[in-house]
């Protein structure tokens, strides 16, 4: 089975987040005159994860130094949880035009309250549609149409 470089990351994170509590964690020295790149995307955050109830609003802003984020508001159902952007996973045969994206919120815990929230999300990278993502409905243009 054939893997992409960001799922082997996500695996070997995955392994390096679960093997730290029992102290067998490995340093890697770096030099300090090299750079470090972000990395890969975030791994989903452990626990259980489900989809918010609702989205009201989804946009593009871009900031000061040139950088975009992606600003999502809507409830939750839980004060506590925390919030991460996942693609849905999905079969395809031809690109979409928008790549489905959904809000899930994670590791929310007593009663059952919903809360307004505001999320900033950092731009993914993949996968991608032609045109760019859309979060719970609402499509978000990353790239001019032509």
């Amino acid at each position: 089975m054939m893997r992409n470089r960001s799922s082997v990351r996500r695996a070997l994170a995955l392994a390096a987040f679960l093997v730290a509590p029992l102290g067998f964690v490995a340093a890697a020295a770096v030099p300090a005159s090299a750079s470090i790149s972000p990395g890969p995307d975030p791994i989903p955050l452990p626990g259980i994860c489900e989809t918010v109830p609702e989205v009201k609003a989804a946009q593009l802003v871009k900031l000061d130094d040139g950088s975009s984020v992606i600003v999502v508001t809507g409830t939750k159902l839980h004060a506590n949880s925390r919030l991460q952007l996942t693609a849905e996973d999905i079969d395809f045969v031809q690109q979409p035009e928008y790549f489905p994206y959904l809000v899930e919120e994670c590791n929310g815990s007593g009663v059952e309250k919903k809360t307004p929230f505001r999320e900033v999300f950092r731009v993914p990278s993949d996968p991608m549609g032609k045109f760019g993502i859309s979060i719970h409905g609402i499509d978000i243009d990353l790239f001019p149409h032509v």
